[in-house]
C-alpha cells in the first residue's frame, strides 16, 4: 500500500509539474503574441520568438531533470540540442550583430516556422502512439556472449578495410589519396560511395567497445591504438561524419554499459568534441592537401574568434536554406504535396538503379542557389528538416512532419529501453543516434539512404553474423557450460 501511495504521489507531482509548465508556456505564448501584434519593431518580434523557443527547450530539460528522467543519450535530447542549434544560429546572429544584411522579416517568418516545429515535435514525443508502435516491432536477439562479439569486431574491421581499398581502387588508390577534399568530393559524385568501407570498419570498432565495456569496462591499449589510427586517417581525408558517428557510439556504449554520464559531463563532452570538429571544418582543406603540420600552421596563423559564429558555419546553413525557399514557395513553385518524401524511397536503391532525372532536394537546392563554379569543385549543400516540410505542405507540413518525427524519436528510444544492457540493442541504437544530427540538416532522401547503407544494413549484418553463424558454433556454448559448472563447485565449497 505504501508503495502504491508513493507511486501515486510521484505521478501526481509529475502531472502537477507538467500542468504548471503548460500554464506558464501557454500564458507566455498568449502574452508574446499579444505583444507581437502591437509592436512595430522587427528586432523585438524576433527577440520574443527566440526567447519563447529557448524557454520551451529549457522548460522541457528542467522538467526531465527534476523528474530524474533526463538521459543525455536519449533521442529526444540529441534531437532538441541540434535542432536548437540549427534553428537559432542565424536568428541569434541577426539579434547580436547590428547591420546584418539578412532580411529580418524573412528571419522572423523562418524562426516562427521553427518554433511551430518545436512545439509539434514535443507534442509527438509526448504522445502515446510510440508505446503502441513499439509493441508491434520485432524483438532483437537476446544478450550475446562477449566471446562472440570480439570475433565479429575482427571480421567487420577487416571487411571494412577491404571494402574501402577495393572501392577506391576503382578510381585509383593514389589518385584518391592525392585528390584533396574537393577532389574526393568530385570522385564520389561520379564513382559512388567510395567510403562505405569506413562505416563498416566503424562498426567493428564499436563492437570492440561493446566487448571491452561489457567484460573489462575499459578498452585495451591495442584497441585504443587502432581507434586512434582510424580517427587520424579519417581526419586526413577531411571527413567528419565517421568520426562523429564513432565518438557518439562510443559515448553511448560507455553511458549504458560502464557509467551513466550526467547532464553536466554531457555538456563538457559536447563542447570537447564540438570545438575541435568546428576548427577542423576550417582547416580540413589544408590538412587533406598539405598534411597535418600545414593544417596546424594554418590554424595558428589564421585563427579567428569569428569562426565560432555558428551562423556562418554548417550550423547556420540549414536555416539559410529555409530563408532561400520562403520567397519562392509557394509564390513561384507552389507546394509539392509530400513528393520529396515519396521520392526518398525511389532514391533508396543504388544509384545505377535510380530513374534518370530523379534528384534529391539537396541536389536541387545546390543547383538552384549556388554557382556552377562551386558545384564544379565538388561543392554540395544540405537542406533542413523544416525547409523540406514547408516545401511540401507549407506550415501544415511543418506541423505534421515534426509531430511524426516526435513519435519516431520516442519510438526509437522506447524500443532500445526494452533492453538497455543488451549488446544488439546498444549496437543498433548507438550507431543510429548520430543520424539524428544529419537528418536535421539534409533532406529526407539523403538521410534515409545514408542511414540505411552506413548504419542499419551493417548493424543487421552484424546481428545475422553473430546470431546465425557464431552462435551455431559449439565452442562458446562449451565454455559457457564449463563456467557454470565451475561456479557451482565454488558455491558448494
Amino acid at each position: 500500500m505504501r508503495h502504491l501511495d508513493i507511486s501515486a504521489r510521484i505521478q501526481g507531482n509529475r502531472l502537477a509539474a507538467l500542468c504548471f509548465a503548460g500554464i506558464i508556456v501557454g500564458s507566455f505564448t498568449v502574452l508574446s503574441f499579444t505583444v507581437l501584434s502591437s509592436l512595430h519593431s522587427n528586432f523585438f518580434v524576433l527577440l520574443l520568438l527566440v526567447l519563447l523557443f529557448m524557454i520551451i527547450v529549457l522548460s522541457w530539460t528542467m522538467y526531465k531533470a527534476k523528474t530524474k528522467t533526463l538521459d543525455v543519450s536519449e533521442t529526444g535530447s540529441v534531437f532538441l540540442l541540434f535542432y536548437t542549434l540549427y534553428s537559432l544560429s542565424v536568428p541569434m546572429h541577426v539579434l547580436l550583430v547590428r547591420g546584418s544584411k539578412t532580411d529580418i522579416g524573412l528571419v522572423i517568418e523562418a524562426t516562427l516556422l521553427c518554433l511551430i516545429g518545436l512545439i509539434f515535435f514535443l507534442l509527438g514525443y509526448r504522445s502515446k502512439f510510440s508505446t503502441a508502435v513499439v509493441r508491434t516491432l520485432p524483438r532483437l536477439p537476446k544478450q550475446w556472449n562477449p566471446r562472440l562479439v570480439k570475433p565479429a569486431a575482427h571480421a567487420f574491421l577487416i571487411l571494412g578495410a577491404v571494402l574501402f581499398l577495393g572501392a577506391i581502387a576503382t578510381v585509383g588508390i593514389t589518385e584518391y589519396l592525392q585528390a584533396g577534399y574537393a577532389g574526393r568530393a568530385l570522385l564520389k559524385r561520379y564513382a559512388g560511395p567510395l567510403e562505405l568501407g569506413l562505416y563498416v570498419a566503424q562498426i567493428g570498432l564499436v563492437l570492440y567497445c561493446l566487448y571491452y565495456f561489457t567484460s573489462k569496462r575499459r578498452l585495451a591499449v591495442s584497441i585504443t591504438a587502432i581507434y586512434a589510427i582510424y580517427v587520424l586517417f579519417v581526419v586526413s581525408l577531411g571527413i567528419r561524419r565517421p568520426i562523429l558517428g564513432l565518438l557518439m557510439a562510443t559515448i553511448v556504449a560507455y553511458h549504458y554499459l560502464v557509467r551513466r554520464i550526467s547532464f553536466a559531463k554531457g555538456l563538457v563532452l559536447i563542447i570537447g568534441m564540438g570545438v575541435p570538429l568546428l576548427l577542423f571544418a576550417f582547416t580540413r582543406h589544408i590538412i587533406t592537401s598539405q598534411g597535418f603540420v600545414a593544417g596546424l600552421r594554418f590554424l595558428l596563423d589564421n585563427f579567428s574568434w569569428a569562426w565560432f559564429d555558428l551562423s556562418v558555419t554548417e550550423f547556420g546553413a540549414p536555416f539559410r536554406s529555409l530563408l532561400d525557399i520562403l520567397p519562392i514557395v509557394p509564390e513561384q513553385m507552389g507546394f509539392h504535396g509530400g513528393l520529396s518524401y515519396i521520392n526518398a524511397f525511389l532514391l533508396l536503391p543504388p544509384s545505377f538503379m535510380v530513374p534518370d532525372g530523379l534528384a534529391t532536394l539537396s541536389e536541387w537546392y545546390t543547383v538552384t542557389f549556388f554557382s556552377p563554379e562551386f558545384i564544379a569543385i565538388g561543392g554540395n549543400m544540405g537542406f533542413f528538416i523544416i525547409s523540406e516540410a514547408y516545401f511540401n505542405l507549407g506550415t501544415v507540413g511543418v506541423m505534421i512532419t515534426m509531430f511524426l518525427w516526435g513519435i519516431f524519436m520516442r519510438t526509437t528510444y522506447l524500443y532500445f529501453k526494452q533492453a538497455p544492457k543488451s549488446t544488439p540493442y546498444i549496437l543498433l541504437y548507438s550507431i543510429s543516434l548520430v543520424w539524428i544530427v544529419f537528418a536535421l540538416r539534409v533532406d529526407f532522401a539523403v538521410a534515409l539512404k545514408g542511414y540505411f547503407y552506413t548504419a542499419l544494413l551493417p548493424a543487421l549484418a552484424v546481428i545475422i553474423f553473430i546470431t546465425g553463424i557464431l552462435l551455431k558454433k559449439p565452442a562458446p556454448k562449451a565454455v559457457a557450460v564449463t563456467r557454470t559448472k565451475q561456479q557451482d563447485v565454488e558455491q558448494k565449497t
